[in-house]
């Protein structure tokens, strides 16, 4: 993690760190602690999203297609292989209301932790269909149980195509997909994606046109993709500036975003953990 100090304009990050090194959770409960305002920035293969905070409190979001503040938190904090860049100042372009931070991720971690597990017991790129053979004499369906089974094709469907065919409860969804999986209704198969395509979700009209997919467990619903916008809006990760090089020993490495590194302008910390 590398801080500098604010020059005062929304362009220019004051602090940049590996999501694989300190968690979006935990990049939040520093924001709040330390009282700031501005954006938090999350990129990856296929992923722009946006937080803005102020005062410990969260005001504003854009992570693709997620209806709130804790659908953006949730998508977000699903990317374990990306960059966090926080930018002070500025203005959610849509405010959605305050909500504390710690209230937020009392909700979301519960629902990550789930998440991470129930992936570790079906693959998102698995091929899932209707049991050839009934479980039982008798089978009772519940309605969210058979609303999930009518999403599935009479020739399969990708696990994270049923996902998305379900809404935005994503975790939900997959528990249902466990549910049916181990009462025997449903079946599924491995399925490897050809290595010249790897499926992912659908690209926003405003995302940018170089973004890839988010494969495998780090897969990220596809509201969590957000375009980029102009004019003290989010900027994509291309015009990010990039922060003085890590010390030896630091557990990161900048992304290179092409942009020559930035100093500070006094030597001080913008922030203090």
């Amino acid at each position: 993690m590398t801080q500098t100090t604010a020059s005062g304009q929304e362009t220019e990050a004051v602090l940049v760190g590996s999501l694989a090194a300190f968690s979006l959770p935990d990049v939040l409960v520093l924001a709040a602690a330390s009282a700031v305002a501005g954006r938090l920035a999350v990129t990856a293969p296929g992923v722009d999203g946006h937080l803005w905070i102020d005062d410990g409190d969260l005001t504003g979001f854009l992570a693709g297609d997620a209806a709130t503040l804790t659908d953006a938190v949730f998508d977000l904090a699903l990317v374990t292989d990306g960059w966090f860049s926080f930018f002070p100042g500025g203005e959610a372009p849509a405010p959605a209301g305050r909500r504390p931070v710690t209230d937020v991720l009392a909700e979301v971690e519960p629902q990550v932790t789930e998440w991470n597990e129930l992936v570790g017991r079906v693959s998102l790129d698995g091929i899932v269909h209707l049991s050839p053979n009934a479980p039982g004499a008798e089978v009772q369906i519940r309605a969210d149980q058979w609303h999930l089974l009518t999403t599935i094709s009479t020739s399969g469907s990708r696990v994270r195509d049923v996902l998305d065919a379900m809404g935005s409860q994503y975790v939900v969804a997959l528990r249902l997909v466990c549910e049916l999986l181990e009462v025997g209704l449903i079946e599924t198969v491995a399925f490897t994606p050809a290595h010249d395509h790897m499926p992912g979700p659908p690209a926003m009209a405003n995302a940018p046109t170089s973004a890839t997919a988010f494969p495998g467990a780090s897969w990220v619903p596809s509201r969590a993709e957000a375009g980029s916008a102009t004019n003290g809006q989010p900027v994509p990760p291309s015009e990010v500036e990039v922060l003085p090089p890590p010390t030896p020993g630091e557990p990161w490495v900048p992304p290179p975003l092409g942009h020559e590194p930035v100093s500070s302008q006094n030597g001080q910390n913008g922030w203090s953990a």
